[in-house]
């Protein structure tokens, strides 16, 4: 049987090893290394943002100018031309 106990050893050594704190010589490098999943979450959700408003901005908004069929529009002068001409029935403000 192989003999686990000098593996055991080593492992200890690696758990127990002294962390760098000497300060960076590049810190923005080490921040980038550190958090390197939350930048690119963060600039794929960017760039989500900016082609989904791209393709928002190119939609053209629905045509609301036209009457109803059966319905005439006329102009504010041409309403008032017709008030002044008692040519009016009845008048439907929607």
């Amino acid at each position: 049987m192989e003999n686990k106990s000098g593996r055991r050893w080593k492992l200890e050594g690696l758990w127990h090893r002294r962390q760098d704190t000497t300060p960076s010589r590049f810190p923005v490098a080490t921040f980038f290394r550190e958090h390197k999943q939350t930048f690119l979450a963060g600039s794929l959700l960017f760039v989500f943002l900016v082609l989904l408003f791209a393709i928002s901005s190119q939609l053209r908004p629905p045509v609301t100018d036209n009457p109803p069929p059966g319905v005439t529009a006329v102009s504010y002068s041409t309403f008032v031309e017709q008030v002044k001409a008692r040519n009016m029935r009845a008048v439907t403000s929607g």
